[in-house]
């Protein structure tokens, strides 16, 4: 497979590094797929919360709707604290 055609590849979300952390303290997808290598997913929570989970990248992030940022390693934490409304 070539360049281009491989950045024309779709990711289903539940194939992400992401999907089982966030599901699992209550977010829902919102993104279905992405496509490329660089891709961004956003889910949301029952209480309002929203973040966005960016990878491909040089380095895999996330970006909340409350300001909040990290990388792969602090999602959990986050996640947690959204779903026991701290």
């Amino acid at each position: 497979m070539d360049f281009q055609a491989a950045n024309q590849t779709m990711h289903a979300i539940e194939t992400q590094w992401h999907y089982d952390i966030l599901t699992r303290h209550g977010f829902h997808a919102e993104t279905p797929s992405a496509q490329g290598f660089v891709r961004s997913y956003t889910y949301t929570h029952p209480t309002g919360a929203s973040v966005m989970c960016v990878t491909g990248s040089n380095t895999d992030y996330w970006r909340a709707g409350d300001g909040s940022q990290g990388f792969w390693t602090s999602l959990e934490d986050w996640a947690a604290s959204v779903s026991a409304g701290v």
